[in-house]
C-alpha cells in the first residue's frame, strides 16, 4: 500500500514544479512557497495527533496524498492571480489524464499481488509488470498523438544509434 500511495503523492506533486517554473519566471513566487510550504509541512502535527489517536502508520501516507491535492489546488489557485493565462480546462485535462493512468496501472500489479502468496516470484512479478504497465497506460492514456509520434521517432532513432555502434 505504501508504494502505490507515494506514487500517486509524487505523480500529483510533480504537477506543481511547471507551477514554481511560472512563478518564478513571473516574479511571484513567495505566496506559492509559502503557501505550499505551510500545507505539506502540516503532515507533521497532523500525523502526530492521528498516530497518538492509535492509527496505523498508513494513514501519514493518507493524510500526505490528501495535502498533496489540496496543496496543488492552492497553486494553480495562487498562480491564476498572478498569472492569468492558466487555462483551467487545459489543466483539468492534464488532473483527469493523470488520475485515470494512476487508476489503470494499479490494477494488474494489484491482482498478481492479491493472487500469489508472498515470494521472491511474486516481488519480480509485480515489480516488471508495474514497469510494463506504467509505460503501456502512460503511451496510452497520458500522451496525445504529437507526443507520440515524437516519442516514436526517438526511440527510432536511439535504436539506430545503438546498432550503428555495434
Amino acid at each position: 500500500h505504501f508504494v502505490c500511495f507515494l506514487l500517486c503523492i509524487k505523480s500529483i506533486g510533480s504537477l506543481n514544479s511547471p507551477i514554481s517554473t511560472i512563478a518564478s519566471a513571473t516574479g511571484n513566487i513567495k505566496k506559492i512557497k509559502v503557501f505550499s510550504t505551510i500545507v505539506i509541512a502540516s503532515i507533521l502535527p497532523i500525523s502526530i495527533l492521528l498516530f497518538k489517536m492509535g492509527l496505523p502508520p498508513v494513514t501519514s501516507y493518507i493524510i500526505l496524498l490528501c495535502l498533496t491535492i489540496v496543496n496543488q489546488i492552492g497553486c494553480v489557485i495562487i498562480l491564476q492571480q498572478v498569472f492569468p493565462y492558466i487555462k483551467h480546462k487545459e489543466y483539468l485535462n492534464v488532473i483527469f489524464s493523470l488520475l485515470i493512468y494512476l487508476g489503470a496501472i494499479f490494477i494488474l500489479p494489484v491482482f498478481i499481488r492479491l493472487l500469489l502468496s508472498s515470494s521472491i516470484l511474486r516481488l519480480i512479478l509485480v515489480s516488471v509488470i508495474s514497469v510494463v504497465s506504467a509505460v503501456f497506460w502512460g503511451y496510452l492514456l497520458v500522451l496525445n498523438s504529437a507526443e507520440k509520434i515524437m516519442l516514436k521517432g526517438v526511440l527510432k532513432n536511439t535504436i539506430i544509434r545503438v546498432f550503428k555502434k555495434s
